[in-house]
């Protein structure tokens, strides 16, 4: 992992694969869940950086800015995971609509909390369905429906 130079003094920046990203995706969700968070999201930010169109790193970093109370910059770093794949996880969606109302942009927030709301349904019993179904709706219930 070491950078080198070319001829005309530009730094390259060194080639970092797969195994070692896994590994400091592990270190960073590892400090995360060990409350060492700004170290865990200075991880997160290197990994999503080595790899910008993971929807699996991008969601790590964004929820990890969430967790900091970084709302503003979390919400550009979850709009590119959702944008490398809007089919993925709808959590990812909810995240990004409470970045939204945090940041006092209500209308927005409600327009994706609704959109969220109908693509999770009526819950499917899966728990975590669940969960962000009933999220969605108490968000909405914020935001005057």
């Amino acid at each position: 992992m070491n950078a080198s130079t070319t001829s005309s003094g530009v730094k390259q920046t060194p080639f970092i694969g797969d195994d070692e990203i896994e590994t400091l995706y592990s270190m960073a969700h590892q400090l995360h869940t060990g409350g060492m968070r700004a170290k865990a999201r200075e991880l997160f930010a290197l990994v999503a950086a080595y790899r910008p169109r993971s929807v699996r790193y991008g969601k790590a970093l964004g929820l990890s800015l969430m967790g900091n109370g970084e709302y503003e910059k979390a919400i550009p770093v979850l709009a590119a995971a959702i944008l490398c794949n809007p089919e993925s996880d709808p959590a990812l969606s909810v995240a990004f609509a409470e970045c939204l109302a945090l940041t006092n942009r209500r209308q927005q927030a409600k327009r994706l909390f609704q959109k969220a709301r109908i693509a999770l349904g009526t819950a499917d019993g899966c728990t975590e369905t669940m969960r962000l179904h009933q999220h969605a709706e108490r968000w909405l219930a914020i935001l005057g429906r």
